[in-house]
């Protein structure tokens, strides 16, 4: 006989709902959200530096970033190599403590405002113009981690060396004639024996003039269809595009078939966004090659003596490829894998209208100095300089720093200012560097990154240095540099401006601040000014980009632009004033300024004259503005900018002991370097007598 055994059906139902809550909880506690913003807040880039010179290994978990209310948001899990984070030689006695600023008062601040105490109350003109263009669906990667924003992969083959992948993001094509959606790759590929070739002061890098490597996508994406379970599969060639002077390599690849007919600019909005949804749920392996050519035989064509750092394509025939990857082409040559960088769903950034503005300032590595007091000096001329950019209509400057303790300062700025800055660690790129020039060896690196990390969310981005000021002369309302851009052509994607140099007397009066932490305020106050290109022979340049048209970015007013896209210059003396000049009268009250760069080195160029004198009546629009600004700078409040020990307590002692090692790692260097001449010399001697 057989017994059946039942329960009530309430209990079955019950147990039946306790296990499906049980597994909803599961779920949502392993789910890894799409981080769906830039964080452009006040605490985004908050760094805890008093754990940043703890001693740490490369499996360490990456530190957490912070979102305004202090929400841990999902690591980043760059998992395809071992990546070791930069460790100090030692630890410091004092860690320096992130100085937390006081909570504003209202929840205004998280989309840029602050308190009622905040300087932008005296500011009518802090926010900045709206962009023109409409935000296109975007995806971006994130940085690595906080200290390590980019990914190492170090390799044997074809040639000792290391390449590195800073950034990746999906966009319009940056063509006038073209209207399909595409994936930019930013690599910096160097090797390791080729110092005397490229010079001590300049990075070694491979130079992509020459198709020796090249690069391959691979798009998969599981369950593609939800009623079925298919997965797609897609490998595409990509297209390798040199910069200048060969610091990184920008790669640009076709995005998959299966979203062609949905991310297109002529499409409905629905359709790309259906499309980049897509593209964000797969999976995208990017393949660099090394084409080795025959390899039956010696190369005795195509590389040249005088090029040592291509002598592993010219031995290719002595490798050992038994058991690497592979492939052959159409001519027979071989191509060897070198290293592939994966991007998961989980690393994809997704901007949105908050990140969108109209102008933005891409800074160069940023460098705390050696010195307490030389930080003071240069702390202050920062406030001032971005004050001056947010009369000029800045919505966002990108700081990017080599040292993670400026991020501490940026958060400050942001809550004070209410700004919406972004910030990004940026260690120099390679140890093959020599040391004196690590300091500026990558800065070209970092400013194309810019443009790909915060492209088209920023409809203008601006190159400039911290001691250089945009400065519409004879337009001093607020906004004056972006009524300029305004007047701009749609198909200019560069717009360059000279440098200026201001000096003879200071103007004196009322009208004219005088701040004692701020001595050189205002930097254009002065009763003559100069520019180098009537005393060099050539126009020293800075300049403006379209993000929709400039696709590769180096060194000052140098870029390289998508098709129907063109460089425009401006004069700093427009038209209407030269012609005035000429014939001796009075230049029109309504002149349209021209966009000039000031220039506010020190000390400045010897082949300056300043014979050239400024107009009393442009003196005269500035006073007003000079005023303004200059009652934001003598805030009390905003002293704690460029107050050291408030802002990272500690520092002082912190600063004596790195500079202390700083001083022995030079004089390690200079002995090795002796050292290694000797040996040298000695091994030359010994060839000589054999």
């Amino acid at each position: 006989m057989r017994v059946t055994l039942s329960l009530p059906r309430w209990m079955v139902r019950t147990g039946r709902l306790s296990i499906f809550l049980i597994i909803f909880f599961i779920a949502i506690f392993l789910y890894h959200p799409y981080q769906t913003s830039f964080r452009r807040s006040s605490t985004s880039s908050a760094v805890d530096v008093s754990s940043l010179y703890d001693e740490r290994d490369g499996d360490e978990e990456p530190q957490r970033v912070f979102d305004k209310d202090k929400k841990p948001l999902p690591n980043v899990d760059q998992n395809q190599v071992k990546v070791e984070p930069v460790k100090e030689n030692t630890k410091p006695k004092v860690p320096v403590q992130p100085h937390e600023p006081a909570k504003p008062k209202s929840n205004s601040h998280k989309s840029g405002s602050s308190s009622s105490n905040s300087p932008r109350d005296h500011l009518p003109w802090i926010d900045p113009p709206t962009p023109d263009n409409v935000l296109p669906p975007l995806l971006v990667t994130k940085p690595s981690s906080p200290e390590l924003p980019f990914v190492r992969y170090p390799h044997e083959l074809p040639y000792k060396g290391t390449s590195y992948h800073l950034s990746a993001s999906v966009h319009p094509a940056k063509h006038q004639r073209k209207s399909e959606f595409v994936l930019n790759s930013l690599w910096y590929i160097e090797q390791d024996e080729y110092w005397d070739w490229v010079g001590k002061m300049v990075q070694a890098r491979l130079p992509t003039v020459v198709p020796f490597i090249s690069f391959t996508v691979e798009y998969s994406l599981e369950n593609a269809d939800k009623d079925a379970e298919e997965t797609l599969f897609e490998e595409i060639q990509c297209l390798t595009i040199e910069q200048g002077r060969h610091e990184y390599v920008l790669v640009e690849c076709a995005l998959p078939e299966w979203v062609s007919d949905k991310l297109d600019t002529k499409k409905s909005r629905e359709d790309q966004q259906a499309g980049m949804d897509m593209i964000r749920r797969g999976t995208i392996e990017i393949k660099a090659w090394a084409d080795l050519g025959d390899v039956t035989k010696e190369k005795t064509e195509g590389v040249s003596v005088e090029d040592p750092h291509l002598a592993w394509r010219k031995n290719a025939h002595q490798l050992d490829l038994k058991g690497k990857e592979t492939t052959t082409d159409d001519h027979g040559g071989v191509h060897l894998h070198m290293v592939t960088h994966t991007i998961k769903p989980s690393d994809w950034l997704v901007p949105t209208e908050q990140d969108h503005v109209k102008l933005s300032v891409c800074v160069s590595p940023v460098r705390l100095q050696p010195k307490p007091k030389d930080d003071v000096t240069r702390l202050k001329d920062y406030l001032e300089w971005r004050i001056w950019h947010m009369y000029q209509g800045v919505g966002a400057v990108h700081w990017y720093a080599r040292d993670p303790l400026f991020g501490v300062w940026v958060d400050k700025l942001n809550y004070y200012l209410g700004l919406n800055d972004t910030y990004l660690t940026t260690p120099v790129l390679s140890e093959l560097t020599p040391e004196k020039g690590k300091p500026y060896a990558d800065q070209a690196v970092w400013i194309q990154d810019c443009l790909m990390r915060y492209g088209f969310t920023d409809e203008w981005q601006a190159h400039i240095d911290l001691d250089e000021y945009m400065y519409p002369r004879y337009d001093a309302s607020p906004y004056g540099t972006i009524h300029r851009l305004d007047r701009l052509a749609p198909n200019v994607a560069t717009f360059a401006s000279d440098h200026t140099y201001y000096r003879g007397e200071r103007l004196t009066g009322d009208n004219v601040p005088k701040i004692e932490e701020f001595s050189h305020f205002p930097r254009n106050a002065y009763t003559h000014w100069d520019t180098l290109s009537k005393h060099d022979g050539f126009r020293r340049q800075k300049s403006i980009h379209r993000t929709a048209g400039a696709t590769l970015l180096w060194v000052h007013g140098a870029a390289g632009l998508g098709n129907g896209y063109r460089r425009v210059e401006d004069d700093p003396i427009p038209e209407a004033v030269k012609e005035a000049e000429t014939s001796g009268s009075k230049p029109p009250e309504d002149v349209v300024s021209n966009l000039e760069i000031l220039h506010d080195r020190r000390p400045m160029p010897q082949a300056l004259t300043f014979e050239w004198e400024l107009e009393k009546d442009i003196a005269d629009r500035w006073e007003s503005v000079w005023k303004r600004i200059g009652d934001v700078l003598s805030r009390d409040d905003l002293s704690e900018l460029y107050d050291v020990e408030k802002l990272w307590p500690g520092y002082t002692e912190l600063s004596a002991q790195r500079e202390k090692e700083r001083l022995a790692a030079e004089k390690l260097a200079k002995e090795k370097e002796k050292a290694e001449k000797a040996a040298k010399a000695e091994k030359e001697k010994a060839a000589a007598k054999n």
